[in-house]
């Protein structure tokens, strides 16, 4: 049921998890939903967080382009931060580094 209301909504922008971990979806799983969703950016999450959670991202990768070929996958580092220029308002951006 939750699944479906997030492939009714269609963000264009999704970040799953894939640890495949305590209820969370694996790398394939969240393909999949990237799939049904037709989001255009993905960025998976909670991979590597502790011991205890795997998750690959590359398996992750492969799986998106077999499954989900039209998205765009984001890796990010932590600390990092990813700002969708399609949905900023130009003449509302903060001065300063970007």
């Amino acid at each position: 049921e939750k699944i479906s209301k997030v492939v009714s909504m269609k963000p264009k922008v999704m970040i799953p998890v894939i640890n495949g971990k305590f209820g969370n979806m694996d790398p394939l799983e969240a393909a999949l939903l990237t799939r049904d969703v037709q989001a255009k950016i993905v960025i998976p999450c909670h991979f590597w967080t502790f011991a205890e959670h795997n998750g690959d991202p590359q398996s992750f990768i492969e799986a998106c382009r077999r499954e989900a070929p039209q998205v765009k996958v984001i890796l990010m580092k932590q600390g990092k931060c990813y700002i969708e220029s399609s949905t900023v308002d130009k003449n509302k951006q903060p001065k300063g580094d970007n």
